[in-house]
């Protein structure tokens, strides 16, 4: 059996807020990385 410390207090996160904590920086890095590939391909272009 596992003792509980009690100097900490538990965290609970509901499955919303674990799916916004998640999925928000993964959207964040593809647009990054969409906007990335865009500039790259329209320097391209150009020049």
């Amino acid at each position: 059996m596992q003792m509980q410390e009690s100097g900490r207090p538990q965290i609970r996160m509901g499955l919303a807020v674990g799916t916004v904590f998640a999925l928000v920086p993964f959207l964040a890095g593809c647009v990054f990385a969409m906007v990335m590939a865009f500039f790259f391909r329209l320097r391209r272009r150009r020049f």
